[in-house]
């Protein structure tokens, strides 16, 4: 009989020991499909950033990088999915060039009459309740200077 109340015994640990390791095996499967779906949400945030960013751009600069007063209207950027961009300003002349983007931070660097005169923009893509902006500084030349030239903010059209 003490045998069989010892069998007993070793089921008994086995059967403790078993529901411990599937409770530990659950919980650690829970948590391995919590931070794989939040992997995810960032890869969809990053890839809706990018798909919201391309198109369409209207608004303005200045040629005061310390004030956010926009002085020249109706100035345009078209951001294309090839990294290429064009210009119109409000004079309605027409640059071409090409866009890189980090981040929220977009850099155009483009020209006007084939490569005289470039200017370089540099702006934050920002979301401010449901619209899309580019707001930065901008100034003439292949980089941005130190200080910027103006500031610049645009709307995505919709």
């Amino acid at each position: 009989m003490d045998s069989l109340k010892f069998n007993q015994q070793q089921i008994t640990s086995k059967s403790t020991f078993t529901k411990k390791l599937k409770g530990k095996m659950i919980i650690f499967l829970v948590i391995a499909l919590l931070l794989s779906l939040s992997s995810c949400s960032s890869d969809d945030n990053e890839n809706d950033i990018q798909d919201t960013f391309l198109g369409n751009y209207i608004g303005g600069y200045n040629e005061d990088p310390n004030s956010t007063e926009l002085s020249f209207l109706n100035f345009k950027m078209n951001f294309n999915t090839d990294g290429t961009l064009h210009v119109t300003d409000t004079g309605g002349n027409e640059a071409d060039g090409n866009w890189t983007q980090i981040d929220n931070e977009i850099t155009s660097v483009y020209s006007y009459n084939n490569g005289e005169s470039f200017f370089t923009v540099k702006t934050d893509l920002t979301f401010i309740d449901n619209v899309t902006y580019l707001i930065g500084y901008w100034s003439s030349g292949e980089m941005l200077s130190d200080p910027a030239t103006g500031y610049l903010k645009l709307t995505l059209e919709e």
